[in-house]
């Protein structure tokens, strides 16, 4: 029998606790600790603490309602800054978590609402951060992630990657809470975190869950941790010992497993979400104007506010709601801050999302493509198209080919001899063809917007950084990694020189390297114009006829 004034029986009960507070104490703990927790005073006081401190993790209380009304009109100052400005998911997303908080709702338009009101994904990102029912301290969290807060500080890939085994087992024993930061922020880094977990997932699943109960009771609150660990500081961690039950039975439960990958994916599914292509401009109305076609499902009616939906090219009829009246009552706070907010008319310019440059390129009729590789002087290969001919003419090396989709023939022509041959094109042939015709041509990475992994990265850069010499265009990148084993390098870049007027290319740049500490190399480049039918038709006619 252990005594209950015994310091190493106390050692033995305390990962216990949880099973204790939880209900599970007779099923998962043995007879002699549960015998010992019942009559020992220290454990029972420590059991009161852990009870406390999960309090505090799991219930909105009043500690955190401190100078709610103050909170609040901060909230609303950051909202109304955004009057007369062009609001993006981009720049909504910070403020979801905030919105899902119901003793800090926002009763009043705003800019930031009005996006959400007006874009789907939006909303429905709220909604999904609604449902996870998370805690005030854990909702701040995701601010910080949302906006771009937490960096990757110090800490680099290398050192990272060596304790991702560890952490994946939720063993942060001497890892620095510097590396947990980069695990959380790092694409590549978060990527082999989570497939370490995910064959923690598989080699369980031959593994019944060790406890139905703690199934049950595991939710987001309780994973969280583990999904963002930069939530925890494995130097000054006051309960690491009574989570030693929980994580162990985390480790090998499928059930468990599968819950904190599900809770990763929805969690950066929102982090690393494109741009929607809606573009909202929340303006006070300046006066009570008649409407020629109001909104029957106006959501702003009685406000003194207008919304404008900015649609994504091609341009479509812009949507108005013109709202005349004042008549649901303000919060005096809330009228101080919508009066301030005149103030705000700062406008912004409006960042070309991946999306509009398919769009372009799917849509302009002709187009033509030299491809250049950085050892040759001459290109590579040349590229026709006609959209509006049906006609894909392509030149490499010594051989000329002219593919007719709309006759299904193809003729080739070489150069050395002149001779024409003529082939018909039909079937699963002729169906591909077309599908390359109609997509972006290979100018972009990927057939497809959709196809572009998770962990993909798009930023506009400076004509500086990118050494940009050619006039009218501005810079974006497309970073992502490609760990299959088709490719040499892994790392992934795509630089792209656009017009912004048309959002069309002019230049693509791919670029690539072995390891995340080499510099990228340029591998080949494209340098795009956009004829017209007849230089084309010209074209076709001095080659073939």
């Amino acid at each position: 029998m252990i005594k209950s004034d015994s310091n190493s029986a106390c050692s033995q009960a305390l990962p216990h606790y949880y099973d204790y507070i939880c209900g599970e104490a007779k099923e998962l703990t043995p007879g002699e600790v549960l015998e010992h927790i019942n009559r020992c005073g220290h454990c029972q006081d420590e059991i009161n603490r852990l009870k406390d401190e999960l309090a505090k993790k799991n219930n909105y209380g009043e500690h955190e309602h401190i100078e709610t009304d103050s909170v609040i009109v901060s909230s609303l100052k950051l909202h109304f800054a955004y009057i007369n400005q062009h609001v993006s998911c981009h720049t909504v997303r910070p403020f979801l978590p905030a919105l899902t908080i119901r003793d800090l709702e926002i009763r009043v338009p705003t800019p930031i609402t009005a996006h959400i009101d007006n874009c789907p994904a939006c909303s429905n990102d709220l909604e999904t951060i609604k449902s996870l029912g998370l805690t005030h301290t854990q909702l701040r969290l995701l601010t910080q992630l949302f906006s771009g807060e937490l960096h990757t500080g110090s800490a680099s890939c290398s050192e990272a990657k060596k304790t991702i085994s560890s952490v994946a087992s939720m063993n942060y024993k001497g890892i620095s809470s510097g590396i947990l930061r980069h695990l959380s922020v790092c694409p590549d880094c978060r990527e082999l975190l989570y497939k370490a977990r995910e064959t923690m997932y598989r080699a369980s699943l031959n593994n019944p869950p060790s406890s139905k109960f703690y199934c049950e009771k595991v939710g987001p609150i309780e994973i969280i941790d583990y999904v963002v660990p930069c939530s925890i500081d494995p130097e000054d961690e006051e309960y690491a010992e009574f989570r030693k039950s929980l994580v162990s039975h985390l480790r090998d439960c499928p059930v468990c497993l599968e819950k904190i990958q599900d809770l990763h994916n929805t969690v950066y599914d929102i982090v690393s979400r494109n741009e929607s292509g809606i573009m909202t401009c929340f303006h006070v109305a300046e006066s009570d104007r008649d409407v020629s076609q109001p909104d029957p499902n106006a959501l702003y009616d009685d406000w003194p506010v207008e919304v404008e939906i900015i649609p994504p090219r091609p341009k479509l009829k812009v949507s108005t709601l013109i709202l005349k009246r004042l008549i649901k009552p303000l919060s005096a706070a809330a009228v101080i801050i919508l009066v301030l907010s005149l103030f705000f008319t700062t406008t912004s310019a409006q960042a070309i999302d991946l999306s509009r440059i398919y769009q372009a390129l799917q849509k302009i009729p002709n187009i033509y493509i030299t491809m250049f590789t950085p050892s040759q002087k001459e290109p590579v290969n040349e590229i026709w198209v006609s959209r509006t001919s049906n006609i894909y003419m392509s030149k490499a090396e010594n051989q000329l080919f002219l593919w007719d989709l709309g006759k299904g023939i193809r003729k080739t022509r070489l150069q050395s001899t002149g001779a024409v041959e003529e082939t018909k094109v039909e079937g699963d042939n002729l169906v591909r063809l077309k599908n390359h015709v109609d997509s972006s041509l290979g100018l972009l990475p990927f057939m497809n917007i959709s196809e572009a992994p998770k962990n993909a990265r798009w930023q506009q850069v400076t004509n500086a950084e990118a050494g940009n010499e050619f006039p009218g265009t501005v810079v974006y990148e497309l970073i992502w990694t490609d760990k299959s084993y088709r490719v040499s390098h892994q790392y992934k870049k795509w630089r792209a020189y656009i017009n912004p007027d048309t959002n069309l290319l002019k230049i693509a740049e791919w670029y690539g390297k072995a390891t995340e500490d080499d510099k990228y190399i340029l591998e080949s480049f494209a340098v795009v114009a956009y004829p017209n039918e007849d230089k084309i038709k010209a074209v076709i006619r001095e080659i073939f006829f």
